[in-house]
């Protein structure tokens, strides 16, 4: 990707504009990650872009974009590292270098085939409105075949007792009878068929509740996953930054540890508060814990 030439801050930004019909003043707006899984899209065509979140606000949404980015680099085999953190921060520098690989890769991938960004940012979630059963169709247009066939039943046995009304009156009883036992077979069959396809239309309707909420279970639990994962790091960097502060002050003075300045204080407060269990918290037995 040597040979492709550096473009500045505006024309990457008039680049990614053009690319993906967006409408971004600068480079920060990019640390969303949604539109780096679309210009993968843009390459690859197999991003799920209804699970990015293009419409994004907080830092752990971003972070999902792009655990979706790192699961597109895994599957096409792409060697290039990302600190998702630190462009999940929206930073000027950080999404310039990565806009400018991004920029190169796509540049050196050759013609890419025929590419409507915005239709594929519209492509409908798990969640989106779901399609009418093809049985509730095909139920409706039975019921209505049937209707018009009674209706046609109706008007020929009315047309018939009129004109054979003058010739028997024995005749035109049976004509009546036969025909509103025509009329009610005719109407216990249709309302057997509607009653019949309601069960179908139903478990359907249900089928797609289901599947929606489970859709929204698993991205639930995709992002307390993400959140978890997040603020645990930034806790473990919190622990070293405490550990590494104290062995600075022990070094300069060994008796730090008996004086009470606030600074000493500050630490160990903040190091009981990362130290202090729940109530009720036990730590899970490991036999490797066991002294020996």
């Amino acid at each position: 990707m040597s040979e492709v030439p550096t473009l500045s801050r505006q024309g990457l930004v008039k680049w990614v504009n053009e690319t993906l019909q967006l409408n971004i003043s600068k480079l920060d707006e990019l640390g969303t990650g949604a539109a780096y899984c679309q210009f993968m899209d843009l390459v690859f065509g197999d991003i799920p872009l209804a699970k990015v979140k293009f419409n994004a606000r907080n830092e752990y949404e971003f972070l999902h974009n792009y655990k979706i980015l790192q699961a597109c680099f895994t599957k096409h085999r792409i060697e290039h590292p990302f600190d998702a953190p630190r462009l999940a921060r929206c930073r000027l520098q950080d999404n310039l270098e990565f806009t400018q690989w991004i920029y190169k890769f796509v540049s050196t991938q050759g013609t890419l085939p025929e590419y409507e960004p915005e239709a594929r940012r519209k492509t409908p979630g798990p969640q989106g409105v779901p399609m009418t059963p093809l049985s509730t169709n095909r139920a409706g247009s039975r019921a209505g075949s049937r209707t018009s066939l009674v209706g046609n039943g109706r008007a020929l046995s009315a047309a018939s007792r009129r004109q054979t009304r003058s010739v028997s009156n024995s005749s035109n009883g049976s004509r009546q009878s036969d025909s509103v036992a025509s009329r009610q077979g005719s109407a216990s069959r249709q309302s057997s068929s509607r009653f019949s396809t309601a069960p179908t239309v139903a478990r359907d309707q249900k089928l797609n509740e289901y599947s929606a909420q489970l859709e929204e279970y698993s991205h639930n639990l995709d992002v307390a996953i993400t959140e978890r994962t997040l603020y645990y790091g930034k806790l473990l960097e919190i622990e070293d930054l405490i550990q590494n502060e104290l062995e600075r002050i022990y070094k300069e003075d060994q008796n730090a540890g008996m004086t009470d300045s606030p600074h000493m204080l500050l630490l160990r407060n903040i190091q009981s508060v990362l130290y202090a269990r729940a109530e009720g918290f036990e730590t899970p037995y490991r036999p490797e814990d066991e002294p020996f």
